[in-house]
Formats: C-alpha cells, structure tokens, sequence
C-alpha cells in the first residue's frame, strides 16, 4: 500500500502532463508566462516582385495652409492593388491643425453624412456619392483632435469593414460607380468631422489610387487562409476583418493572441500577392493609456485608440 499509493499518483501525474503537452497547455503557459520578445520569422526572403501602375504603401496627405481652420487629413488605400472581386478598403485620419482642444464627442453618423466621396473610374467618369451614416449605434466617441474613419466602396453601400456589422447606408446618387471593371480609381473624401458642443471641423484629403481587377492576384479571402494556416500552432484568439499592406505591397494579416493582464501578443503575417508567407512578425501589445501619435494612425487603431505605437 505505501509502495501502490504514491505509483498510482506518480502515474497520474504523468497522464496529465502528457494530456497537457498532446492538448498544448503547457506551451500555452509557457507562452503568455515568458511573452516572446519581438521576433521576424522569415520564411522566404525574396519573393517575385509584382509590376505596379500604381505604387503600394502610398498616402495622400493633405494639409492646408497656415490659418486655415479645416483639418489636416491622411487617405490611404488598405490595398493598393486588388485581385478581381477584392473589396476596395480606404482609411481616413482627419486632424485639428491648430492647438489642442478639450475633449469633446465626435458624432460618427452624422459626420459620414455630411462625406462626399468623388470617384474617378477608368473611363475617366467621375461619381459623386454619398450615404447616410447608418446605424447610430456607438456613435458617440472621445475626440482628442483626431478622428479616424474606414470605409469600404461597395457597389450599392457605405459600410465600414473592422465592424461585423458595419452598413453605413445605401448610396444617395443618381448613378453608382462599377467598382467591379477592372483598372485605376482615384478616390477623394470632403466633409465634416461633426463634434457634440463645439463647431464642426470641415476637411478636404488628397487624391488616392487604386488599380482594380488584377488577375494574376489571388483574391484576399484565399490569402487570409494561407496566413492563418501558417499559425496553425499558435494560440490564437481574434483576427482583424481586414488585411493591409506592406509598402511592397505584400498582404499583412493581423491576429491576436489573449490577452493577459495588460499584455497581448500580436501576430502579423505577411503574404506575397501570389500566395506565399514571406515573415511571421510578432510582437507583444502592452496597453499603456499613451495617446497614440496622429501620424502613426493604422486600420487598426480603432481597436487600439490608447496606445503609443
């Protein structure tokens, strides 16, 4: 009997840590008790560059002149060059230019209805669209003199693509854009960012690209799968809705790992436009309440409004 007993649980333990390593705890553990500090895994260094009429990783940048009270703005595409049936993703950053101001509420609904958005096709036709905001739900946000926006063009509607849900309303045109024929649109916003208790803040960005319709691309929907089946053993809980790009114009997908304590490992995943993971960049998210800098806004920043980087 004192022999039996302490076999019986010697043996128990073993069967549970074996059932841990099979099941993958304890490297679970291990993972968020030593977070990794942050690391690129290259897997291919070079990869077939891909021919561009319109560079990747550029920003339209608008800034007024000196005593003009409308914001400063940054446009960008989330992807510059889309594989046919690719949505076509935009972020907007606007800015007050001068002095900081208090804290106010920036109204989301109803500064997306005052937006205009001209839309140039291939044809050279330029469309004029607008849309209503949508659902008033979380619409009401702190505005600390910026405000960031994310848009995607659809053929009949607004709709904001980091949200499940994000129909921002039907278009108010005459006539709609195909964004589906393949070529180069440029895309401009104007509007106002509309604050709750102090004036609205007009703005007016840039000129953006965007070539659509390319067929040797493969479409997002596949690349997000590569990426994801490249961290088949990571421990992931969350991914973004939407993919961006490198300034090679690679693919980026973001995953999240959970979150312990105030820290979160984050991996991004770069994926060649044909297919291929080039790196695995990780890195681990400590939420510090830092305001993030304006000019270092990113599609993710929605998620993340109270961090530095």
């Amino acid at each position: 009997m004192r022999i039996g007993l302490p076999l019986a649980l010697l043996a128990t333990a073993g069967a549970a840590a074996w059932f841990s390593i099979r099941e993958g705890h304890l490297q679970r553990l291990a993972y968020y008790a030593f977070p990794p500090r942050p690391s690129v895994e290259v897997l291919f260094a070079e990869a077939v560059p891909i021919p561009h009429r319109v560079p990747p990783g550029r920003i339209a940048r608008s800034l007024g002149t000196p005593g003009d009270p409308a914001a400063e703005t940054l446009l960008r595409p989330f992807i510059t060059q889309l594989a046919p049936d690719d949505p076509l993703n935009i972020a907007l950053h606007c800015r007050v230019k001068a002095g900081a101001l208090a804290v106010q509420q920036w109204l989301v609904k109803e500064s997306i209805g005052t937006m205009d958005f001209a839309v140039a096709t291939p044809s050279g036709e330029v469309f004029h669209l607008t849309a209503d905001g949508g659902r008033p739900h979380a619409n009401s946000l702190p505005f600390f003199g910026s405000a960031s926006f994310y848009f995607r063009l659809d053929e009949e509607e607004l709709i904001d693509p980091t949200e499940p849900d994000g129909r921002r309303g039907a278009w108010r045109a005459e006539a709609l854009p195909d964004f589906t024929r393949p070529g180069i649109y440029e895309v401009k916003v104007a509007g106002h960012v509309v604050l709750d208790g102090a004036a609205n803040v007009p703005f007016e960005s840039e000129t953006i690209r965007i070539e659509v319709g390319q067929p040797e691309l493969k479409p997002q929907a596949s690349l997000f799968t590569v990426a994801r089946q490249a961290l088949r053993d990571r421990p992931i809980v969350q991914h973004a809705l939407v993919a961006r790009e490198s300034t090679d114009g690679d693919r980026i997908f973001r995953f999240r790992g959970k979150l312990v304590g105030n820290r979160q490992p984050l991996f991004d995943v770069h994926v060649h436009p044909k297919g291929r993971v080039l790196k695995i960049v990780t890195t681990t998210r400590a939420f510090t309440g830092a305001a993030r800098p304006y000019e270092r806004a990113d599609p993710w920043s929605r998620f993340w409004p109270a961090n530095g980087d």
